[in-house]
């Protein structure tokens, strides 16, 4: 067994919406606020933990279908064989304890406990709630959600904090619980309904959220919203094709949204450097993944 094997139970897509998840909590916490050098420090230190973190849930998760990928993700490292699922599980938790390392040194101690509650709450989906439901989208979306609020409480006073941060927060939760609940049917064959039902229900989610924007810029969040629309009306109509992907483009298109649905946020509190970079973040990740499948 390599690195390399090791490094193959990796999803860095996924990591890079957590990363930026973490990084736009600090954003919207200090909307008012010229950032400083300390502080942007700790967003960066955040942002690295959120990310290894996610990773390390991922190992994990693996760790914990093993058995089930034995038969439907045969090609997977665990199941093939690559990797053994000691070493992944020592893996996944040496992750998950640097990702919180680096978000309580570089963040502060505040940031590094809610990172510390983020892996906590994905330990908890891989091996005992996602067998459920409910249980399982609520872990899930306890998981992003402090995540976000690693970043929201980076190089931050507690008692200081506006509450929109903490509104930021609350979307994260809610979008990444629909999120895992429509997952729960990936491997199923949806009605039109259902897949649109469930593009229909996370892109409310995230937009709920632009009545709140205070930018003087109301339509701003437009740039991201809208490919947001288009991207899961898509996926919802792929979705229900006969040879399709099934539930799973709608899952797909969601986990990708995360992006565009934080870009909107920085566009909603006025950060429109940031929205447009995170925009091209959105493009150049689809981009480099289809490159790959080609």
């Amino acid at each position: 067994m390599s690195l390399a094997a090791l490094l193959r139970l990796v999803r860095w897509p996924g990591a890079v919406t957590a990363a930026a998840n973490a990084m736009t909590g600090f954003l919207v916490a200090h909307s008012h606020a010229r950032t400083t050098h300390d502080e942007a420090i700790a967003a960066c230190g955040v942002a690295l933990g959120g990310a290894v973190v996610y990773v390390g849930g991922v190992v994990l998760n693996d760790v914990a279908d093993a058995t089930r990928d034995v038969t439907i993700h045969p090609e997977r490292p665990i199941p093939s064989g690559a990797v053994t699922a000691a070493a992944a599980r020592t893996f996944g938790i040496v992750l998950c304890v640097a990702g919180v390392a680096a978000s309580t040194i570089l963040g502060g101690p505040w940031a590094g406990a809610a990172t510390a509650a983020a892996a906590l709450f994905a330990v908890v989906y891989d091996f005992a709630a996602k067998g459920w439901r409910l249980p399982g989208a609520a872990a899930l979306g306890l998981a992003r959600a402090g995540n976000a609020l690693a970043g929201v409480l980076a190089g931050a006073a507690v008692l200081q904090l506006d509450a929109l941060a903490f509104a930021y927060v609350a979307a994260v939760l809610a979008y990444t619980a629909l999120l895992t609940y429509a997952s729960t049917f990936e491997e199923r064959m949806p009605s039109r309904f259902a897949s649109g039902g469930f593009a229909t229900a996370l892109f409310v989610a995230a937009a709920v959220p632009w009545a709140g924007f205070f930018a003087g810029w109301r339509t701003g969040p437009a740039f991201a919203y809208l490919p947001l629309a288009a991207t899961l009306v898509v996926a919802a109509r792929d979705a229900v094709e006969p040879s399709g992907p099934g539930m799973g483009a709608v899952v797909r298109a969601g986990v990708f949204g995360f992006l565009l649905v934080d870009s909107a946020w920085l566009f909603g509190i006025g950060r429109y450097d940031n929205g447009f970079a995170l925009l091209l973040g959105y493009v150049a990740v689809r981009f480099i993944l289809s490159r790959a499948r080609s």
